[in-house]
């Protein structure tokens, strides 16, 4: 069964990489180019630059200059390490994540090096996937890289969702929640993106670099304020959130600002486009498919035990498999290692260890991210089944104690359940593939 996990969710894969989605947005014949529905003549543009940025960013890249070669005149890439390939006719640049770095701030200014001379005769076309906020961070008056790295990570241990912490990186930022758009108006900008969030909003997708903004300093404010962050901001940080909050720099560009007229964007990838990959091969598979169009969100743990407990008392067809897609939250109080998918996974063995299940009767679970990698570790998820159950009650190994200290990869890495792919170049949110033998 673990073989059949592990083809239906490189099924998934195969379905959201950037030469599988992006030729039906970009298309080059002569001297005509369409990206997405707007048609160009190259003669009519002065120069074309290409931004990519995100897990995704130099795939979508590569897939690009295969297209559009020399129509390209520049161009900036910037993904995370490991993550970056050798181009022709753009800048290859890895960054941090997901705490940025100095090469995330050097790759903002690279970036606006590059376009600051764009005018109305010049088309910018961004690549947009997730990741994008950590990989290029630029600084605003009175804050240092260290606050902002800080701000990072005590954003991503609260427990705030994706949209909560977006909300509050854009407003320290210059670059984010529109500005990019601002800042090089009244350019064309074009946006291709892939999503890596809930309900594929756009103005979250990578913080929304080129969409109006609708949140606002005060929003970032209650944010911090509801997950006790305020007071853990340095006087850089806390002064220029102050100075946003009473109208003492300017707000993120809003829906109807003149700087997005001539702003278009498509969305490219997605987790269902993954998932309906994923039960198209499972399906093959001879397996019943069970496909919960509900995305995963809220707290890792909760989401975990809820599963768990449905697929114990599944009483439909066999074989099966249920497929689930989403990006859950975890709230970290321990000092271990670990992401939100080898969590899913732990919690769902600890409910059914502390329940009592028979093992006999249990799925074969794989949680993974479809970027390839969980939380700040090399390991994209883990694997959960009655064999590992079986290990631990023989070994007497309690997996509560590990999620009591947020600590699932030393589990994982113990039991030897860990699931690796190494860098996928996409990132479409998280996989959970069940299957009911």
């Amino acid at each position: 069964m673990r073989d059949h996990l592990m083809e239906i969710y490189q099924s998934a894969l195969r379905a959201v990489q950037p030469q599988a989605l992006l030729p039906a947005w970009v298309e080059r014949e002569g001297e005509h180019i369409r990206l997405g529905d707007q048609s160009f003549l190259r003669s009519s543009i002065r120069h074309l630059y290409v931004v990519a940025v995100g897990k995704a960013a130099a795939a979508m890249a590569d897939t690009l200059e295969q297209v559009l070669g020399d129509a390209i005149s520049e161009g900036l890439v910037v993904t995370k390490e490991g993550y970056g390939l050798e181009l022709q006719y753009m800048r290859c640049l890895e960054a941090a994540h997901p705490v940025p770095d100095h090469r995330s701030l050097e790759a903002a200014y690279a970036l606006e090096n590059l376009l600051r001379h764009t005018s109305d005769k010049d088309l910018v076309l961004v690549l947009l996937s997730g990741g994008a906020s950590s990989l290029v961070a630029d600084l605003v008056p009175g804050v240092q890289l260290d606050a902002v790295m800080a701000l990072f990570r005590n954003l991503l241990r609260s427990g705030a969702d994706i949209r909560e912490m977006n909300t509050v990186r854009k407003h320290f930022s210059r670059l984010k929640g529109g500005q990019f758009t601002r800042m090089v108006y009244p350019a064309q900008v074009i946006c291709l993106a892939i999503s890596d969030v809930i309900g594929d909003s756009v103005d979250v997708i990578g913080s929304g670099p080129t969409v109006p903004d609708p949140t606002t300093y005060g929003d970032a404010y209650m944010i911090l304020e509801r997950y006790g962050l305020l007071e853990t901001l340095d006087e850089g940080l806390a002064g220029w959130l102050e100075k946003g909050r009473h109208g003492e720099v300017p707000e993120t560009p809003k829906p109807g600002d003149p700087v997005f007229e001539r702003s278009h964007f498509y969305l490219v990838g997605h987790n269902r486009l993954a998932l309906q990959s994923a039960a198209e091969t499972a399906g093959e598979l001879g397996y019943t498919v069970i496909m919960d169009s509900t995305p995963m969100q809220g707290e890792t743990r909760d989401q975990a035990y809820r599963l768990a407990q449905q697929l114990a008392g599944y009483t439909g067809p066999r074989p099966a498999c249920v497929l689930m897609g989403g990006e859950t939250t975890v709230t970290v109080r321990g000092e271990g290692k670990g992401g939100r998918n080898q969590e899913f996974a732990l919690a769902m063995l600890e409910y059914w260890i502390e329940h009592g299940y028979d093992s006999a009767s249990l799925p074969e679970v794989l949680c993974a991210a479809t970027d390839g990698t969980d939380g700040p570790t090399d390991a994209a998820g883990a694997f959960v089944d009655s064999a590992l159950y079986e290990w631990c009650r023989q070994n007497s190994i309690h997996p509560g104690a590990y999620l009591a200290h947020n600590d699932s990869y030393s589990f994982f890495e113990k039991s030897g359940a860990h699931f690796f792919t190494g860098p996928t170049h996409t990132n479409v949110m998280d996989l959970v593939i069940s299957i009911l033998p």
